[in-house]
């Protein structure tokens, strides 16, 4: 994970898709335009959370396993 380049995404408000490296997660979406999160999980669930400040998304993809 390139987190200069995840910065430079989401300062352009792009939307950031990170891999993880998970047993239950599969990848984590950030959308700065509308501030959503999207979890999907390996048995592809999507939990979606609104209003999501920036930097729980970034807490999030640098957290431990």
């Amino acid at each position: 994970m390139n987190i200069k380049r995840i910065l430079e995404q989401l300062k352009n408000n792009k939307t950031v898709a990170v891999t993880v490296n998970s047993s239950n997660i599969a990848t984590i979406c950030y959308t700065p335009q509308n501030k959503t999160l999207s979890i999907l999980f390996n048995k592809k669930n999507i939990y979606q959370y609104s209003k999501v400040p920036q930097q729980v998304f970034l807490d999030l993809i640098q957290a431990e396993s």
